[in-house]
């Protein structure tokens, strides 16, 4: 059975065996947490800093809020999610509702003395033969979080914000990767 373990804004997952599974990622941003809520409160921005995603938006019309649908897309597959708690400036929760993975997720917003410190959450659980990767799905899952907390920092932090850009984060993380070698 799975249980799920909640402590100073972490979630930790047990998996069959007993392998914990903490998958939220954590970064300090140099600018207001009004700038990063604008920023992250948007889905369109998903393929500017989240690892995989080629296409994100809204189902629903209308501004992202309580109930809305939203959809993350990648090369193959997508997931679609529902809001189901917004705090202006201090979180975003949503749950999967279609997809690869069920569970929820969310944004915490903090302030701190240089800016704003950003917590991307996952409880989440794969679903389908992802199921059987078990310990080696949570690695990857952190792994994706931690780079994208950390591309959310350097686009946030740069001069300007950048517009949308649909090559997707993991095109844009090739490239940046390319050009330093």
């Amino acid at each position: 059975m799975t249980a799920l373990l909640v402590a100073r804004n972490t979630v930790r997952r047990t998996i069959p065996g007993g392998v914990p599974m903490d998958m939220s990622a954590t970064t300090t941003i140099a600018r207001s947490p009004e700038d990063v809520y604008d920023y992250v409160k948007d889905p369109t921005r998903d393929v500017n800093w989240r690892t995989g995603i080629t296409d994100s938006g809204m189902r629903s019309d209308g501004p992202a809020g309580v109930g809305s649908i939203g959809y993350d897309g990648g090369r193959n597959f997508e997931t679609v999610w529902r809001v189901t708690g917004l705090e202006p400036t201090r979180s975003v929760d949503w749950e999967f509702i279609e997809g690869p993975l069920k569970g929820r997720g969310g944004y915490r917003l903090e302030p701190v003395a240089t800016g704003t410190r950003f917590t991307l959450v996952a409880d989440v659980e794969p679903l389908g033969a992802m199921r059987f990767l078990g310990p080696v799905f949570g690695w990857m899952v952190r792994r994706w979080n931690r780079t994208d907390v950390g591309t959310l920092k350097r686009v946030l932090e740069s001069e300007e914000t950048p517009p949308v850009d649909r090559r997707g984060a993991e095109q844009a993380h090739r490239a940046e990767r390319q050009e330093l070698e």
